[in-house]
């Protein structure tokens, strides 16, 4: 065999290999493809199993349920009791017990009640009423609705204007009559339990009156101020007095004290009965900025904030 037909047989050789090697790889894929599992079209991959989470308990709305007790329990007890279809408006709350409730409230603004409720009898008695047809001549009104329980919810005061009325009264939520005033004053301060804090006259300091003895002494505040509110503490009062050179669109001199009587701040010219106490130390409240005299004199105001 010569040289040249020895060059073509390694040739065809050659050929035959790339083409048979080209050849193994295309069946083997072949083979992947067809043996490997498949998905099929109409099948999908299963959600994970979810895990239940339990609704959490929910309370009823504070609209309904006062600490137990049912607002239209009360206001139908009200309405059986006093012979109303009138809406109640229930106002201070204040529970004495598990079992007891004292509370006040008002189917309009001439009939206002204090009542105690038991819940498991589901027995209301009234303590005290008011009716402005009784009032006499002009009738009567609470005072900006002044009327809050003690801190033990064992006694409530009243602040009222009226006619031939006693104006300022103390109770226990038993019934009980533990002071009673003519004059329309008042302008009381829960300073413990069942001690409360309360003006005779602007002529001599503030009185404290114990709702358990009935004893009343005299405080070491100064005479001349009105419309006391202690903070949450009880241990800072802020109330009002009546400027030097008098009072304009019910501009008056704010103060606060400690139940010492060491005064921590006064600043002129606030809207009387506007502060509020925000925390123990802050407090808010409205600086009158001018006044608009044009019809009826009508004060201008800021709304502040300050702290001692």
């Amino acid at each position: 065999m010569n040289h040249k037909g020895f060059s073509s047989i390694i040739a065809i050789l050659l050929f035959g290999l790339f083409f048979g090697s080209l050849a193994f790889g295309f069946y083997k894929g072949y083979l992947t493809l067809n043996t490997s599992p498949k998905i099929a079209q109409n099948q999908t991959t299963p959600n994970p199993t979810p895990t239940h989470q339990p609704m959490p308990l929910q309370s009823p709305p504070i609209t309904t349920l006062i600490d137990n007790f049912s607002k239209s329990d009360l206001s139908s007890a009200i309405k059986e009791l006093d012979n109303t279809i009138n809406e109640v408006e229930l106002l201070t709350i204040s529970p004495i017990n598990q079992n007891v409730i004292a509370f006040s409230a008002s189917y309009d603004r001439d009939n206002y009640g204090v009542y105690t409720y038991k819940r498991d009898e589901k027995e209301i008695q009234k303590i005290w009423f008011l009716n402005k047809a009784l009032g006499g001549r002009g009738g009567y009104y609470l005072d900006n609705w002044d009327m809050e329980f003690s801190p033990s919810g064992e006694a409530f005061y009243i602040n009222k204007t009226g006619t031939f009325v006693p104006s300022f009264m103390v109770f226990k939520v038993t019934g009980e009559k533990i002071l009673e005033s003519q004059k329309d004053l008042g302008h009381a301060a829960w300073i413990g339990d069942n001690a409360l804090l309360f003006i005779t006259t602007l002529d001599v300091p503030p009185s404290i009156l114990d709702v358990t003895t009935k004893a009343i002494i005299s405080s070491a505040l100064p005479k001349g101020i009105f419309h006391l509110k202690t903070n949450s503490a009880k241990d800072a009062i802020m109330a009002y007095s009546v400027p030097a050179e008098g009072s304009e669109c019910e501009s008056m001199t704010f103060h606060i004290y400690t139940l010492t009587g060491e005064q921590k701040l006064f600043i002129n010219h606030v809207l009387v009965r506007s502060a509020k106490w925000l925390s123990n130390k802050t407090f808010g409240y409205q600086k009158v900025t001018g006044c608009n005299k044009e019809d009826f004199p009508t004060p201008i105001t800021e709304n502040k904030e300050g702290t001692f």
